[in-house]
């Protein structure tokens, strides 16, 4: 949007002044509404003569007008650092930036944002126009791109109705969502619409593993949390091309192994954590990943019975003096046929300190994380987003 001012500020001062006045008339759209925006109030709640206001601005519309064009350039630069990425992002990534980019820049100065967004209802969205082109341009530009893995073949139908929805529905969500729906749940359940109506399903959801139990269903302890993402990978909702799996653990200090980073035998020696992929049969694959950059993949079939190891992965460790993360990504190629199963283990300390902990404990008298009639149900890949915890799928 372009506003008429009758006179270009070009002094400090007089920029101090023209910022003044658009703060006062924000307060009063915000806290008052569109109709107590008058000169003459605008002018006393800024503390200037009614005379400095008129220099800037001849009449109301041309106040709102500006209160509205600062706010949109303030969302716009909020959206630009995320949306400059986004053509080369996976669809699922490039979503869940958007709609979350979308929602914080809704969020600012929520009640002005509402306001000026009643005014405009009322008297006319022409002045919205410019937003919406730069947004509707940069969501085109990566629907054109990613053109072979999406399903719509229009691509400016489908940049309007991305645009629409995720607009509509992260403004209302900004002001108004239910008590009960945190900002993570309501850009999950955006992420889902978008990407069923991008892929056919909700395809590349995310799916949650806590580690809170020891080896024999005993509470760990708080400190000992690890939390675990699972994150599908498809093309078009329909081809699985893999998995990416990242963590947060804490960092208990152990000993490293002596070799470089990258593929380690015998990683279960030493401070790891473990992701156990189960297939329909009897086949599953190991993950084991250290806060040192090592990490193990086995692939089994039948219990404790090894018939490929040492299989390259793209794994990337952080850590800081208290947690480590961890990201690695899986190909489908190395996951169990009808992968649907799942454990989880942690394991830490050394000598009588060792500490075994699991997302399903299979009990007994002494740990064993090779009890496949205890791993968890797994969401099959694409089409569903769930939180998986000890003992329940919630």
């Amino acid at each position: 949007m372009r506003v008429n001012i009758r006179k270009q500020p070009k002094q400090q001062r007089s920029r101090a002044l023209v910022e003044a006045i658009l703060d006062a008339t924000a307060r009063i759209l915000a806290r008052e509404g569109s109709e107590r925006v008058t000169t003459n109030h605008v002018a006393e709640v800024a503390g200037v003569s009614v005379g400095s206001l008129y220099q800037y601005f001849a009449r109301r519309d041309e106040l709102i007008a500006a209160v509205a064009e600062r706010h949109g350039q303030r969302m716009v630069a909020m959206l630009s650092d995320s949306v400059r990425t986004l053509g080369s992002a996976p669809v699922d990534e490039a979503v869940r930036s958007y709609v979350t980019s979308m929602l914080r820049a809704h969020a600012l100065e929520p009640e002005l944002h509402r306001a000026i967004i009643q005014h405009f209802i009322t008297s006319g969205l022409e002045n919205l126009a410019e937003l919406d082109a730069v947004i509707f341009a940069v969501v085109r530009g990566y629907l054109e791109l990613h053109r072979s893995e999406i399903i719509p073949d229009d691509l400016d139908a489908a940049a309007w109705v991305l645009m629409t929805t995720v607009r509509s529905l992260t403004h209302i969500g900004a002001l108004s969502r239910p008590e009960t729906m945190d900002e993570s749940q309501l850009v999950d359940e955006v992420c889902a619409i978008v990407l069923r109506y991008l892929l056919g399903s909700a395809a590349d959801t995310t799916q949650r593993l806590t580690i809170t139990r020891c080896w024999d269903g005993g509470p760990a302890r708080p400190s000992e949390r690890v939390d675990i993402a699972l994150q599908w990978r498809s093309k078009a909702g329909r081809t699985l091309e893999g998995l990416h799996l990242s963590f947060d653990a804490p960092l208990h200090g152990d000993p490293p192994p002596a070799g470089h980073a990258g593929s380690t035998p015998g990683l279960w020696d030493y401070e790891v954590v473990e992701v156990m992929l189960l297939g329909d049969d009897d086949r599953y694959l190991e993950l084991e990943f250290g806060p040192h950059g090592h990490y193990l993949a086995l692939k089994l079939h039948g219990v404790r019975n090894v018939v490929a190891e040492g299989m390259a992965l793209e794994v990337t460790t952080t850590r800081d003096a208290e947690r480590w993360r961890c990201e690695a990504v899986i190909p489908a190629s190395l996951l169990p046929p009808g992968v649907n199963r799942v454990n989880a283990f942690a394991i830490h300390g050394v000598g009588g300190d060792r500490r075994y902990l699991a997302l399903r404990p299979a009990g007994g008298d002494r740990p064993n994380f090779h009890v496949l009639a205890v791993f968890g149900d797994l969401d099959r890949g694409p089409g569903t987003t769930s939180s998986l915890h000890y003992g329940r799928i919630s």
